[in-house]
């Protein structure tokens, strides 16, 4: 709950610093940086020191919770791409074969078509 808070204040101040240099020769980098700012954060929702110290482990734990569901997405990505690399690869050696048997009837047709042509020649 409160990664999502913070994912939810960094968002509205990214769109304010964006509305604010709209109209000024501002750079990206410090306006990225005042929107994502975390001590601004934690001052607005943690009024004291105590009461920062307090919430600590629960903090912790969210990270920690974030950090593991962004491992398992990462690894899930990462695995359907395994997969689709190899029935890739499946594809791309299926098709060389494919050429390469065009190829040969091509050849064939050719040579037939220079023995008909020779056929007719003689005749």
């Amino acid at each position: 709950l409160l990664l999502d808070a913070f994912d939810a204040f960094t968002e509205s101040r990214q769109r304010a610093a964006s509305n604010s240099s709209s109209g000024k020769n501002s750079s990206n980098v410090n306006n990225k940086d005042k929107a994502a700012d975390p001590i601004d954060f934690l001052n607005k929702h943690y009024t004291s020191e105590a009461l920062l110290v307090a919430q600590l482990p629960f903090i912790r734990d969210a990270v920690t919770n974030r950090m593991q569901r962004l491992d398992d997405t990462i690894s899930d990505a990462l695995q359907r791409q395994s997969e689709s690399a190899a029935a890739t690869q499946k594809h791309v050696q299926d098709a060389r074969a494919s050429v390469a048997s065009l190829e040969q009837r091509i050849r064939q047709v050719q040579q037939k078509a220079s023995q008909s042509e020779q056929t007719v020649r003689e005749i």
